[in-house]
């Protein structure tokens, strides 16, 4: 008997400016050590650097990190846990939370002839 192994790579399934939500799949046979999983780690870096935040520890294979900040880079890593301890970190995952586009100005119009020309000023992508 022994902790787990490394866990597979985490997936997104969606995102918004305030979260984004993970999924990943469970662990079978001798990549569990031999043991029953007790949880699955979650962690995140909050946008700071530091992959050392829990955010989560369960029977889970899904997640929604509430609190993002569209335009913002965040990593994750998962981990498996059973009663000998907790396994290797899968690799990282970075994304970058959405945002949405600014506000379009004001258009503005013109007469040619017979045409009216319309003209606007492309927003900030916020990408």
């Amino acid at each position: 008997m022994q902790i787990p192994s490394q866990m597979g790579p985490i997936s997104v399934i969606s995102k918004t400016e305030t979260e984004i939500t993970l999924t990943w799949s469970s662990i079978t046979g001798i990549a569990t050590g031999n043991s029953v999983v007790t949880s699955y780690n979650l962690y995140w870096d909050n946008s700071d650097g530091d992959i050392n935040k829990l955010v989560v520890s369960g029977l889970l294979n899904q997640f929604t990190v509430q609190g993002t900040i569209g335009g913002k880079t965040y990593q994750f890593q998962i981990s498996a846990s059973n009663v000998y301890g907790e396994g290797e970190r899968s690799s990282v995952l970075s994304q970058i939370a959405s945002d949405v586009p600014d506000l379009i100005n004001i258009a503005s119009t013109s007469n040619s002839g017979t045409n009216i020309i319309v003209r606007w000023d492309a927003p900030f992508n916020n990408y």
